[in-house]
């Protein structure tokens, strides 16, 4: 794949995409059950990738890795490279994330690429943050604009006593 390829998808008015429309062509949606291997990766499901081809992304392999409290548990959270980006450059100009959740979201987070085989490679750190387990199953969930990674057990008592609302 050519470096062109892997930019950030930048509109010709020089500025990110807007937010996505929240149809299938430019979200994320859904919950994927996926494996976690042992040397903690995970793949990312098919209909995950295929919004990565949207224009809004320009088919990039790159994502934005940290891992953020979302009501009594912890995720890992998969922004797109683009998407990051255009979520700083708003932070500074009233955006939608809080001055307490861009701080969590940026201590210690790190910009990942796919392999080839389609998976991110979890560092130690968020694998224990999130309590997850290598070699387990984990909670890929579809949030619009990013992915979380769940701890599958975790997942569903959240969604089932409505913590994830």
């Amino acid at each position: 794949m050519s470096q062109d390829k892997q930019e950030p998808a930048i509109q010709e008015n020089g500025g990110f995409p807007s937010f996505p429309s929240g149809g299938p062509e430019d979200s994320f949606f859904g919950v994927q059950i996926m494996a976690l291997d042992q040397k903690g990766r995970v793949r990312l499901p098919d209909n995950v990738r295929s919004v990565l081809n949207h224009p809004r992304y320009g088919g990039s392999r790159r994502f934005y890795v940290n891992t953020a409290r979302r009501g009594r548990f912890t995720a890992v959270f998969l922004y797109p490279e683009v998407e990051w980006k255009r979520r700083l450059a708003e932070s500074g100009a009233g955006g939608r994330l809080s001055p307490k959740v861009l701080s969590e979201l940026t201590y210690g987070g790190e910009f990942v690429t796919l392999d080839s085989a389609e998976r991110l490679l979890l560092t130690d750190h968020q694998i224990r943050t999130a309590q997850l387990t290598p070699r387990a199953r984990v909670a890929v969930v579809g949030v619009l604009d990013h992915i979380e990674v769940w701890d599958e057990p975790r997942y569903n008592f959240s969604k089932e006593e409505g913590l994830l609302e």
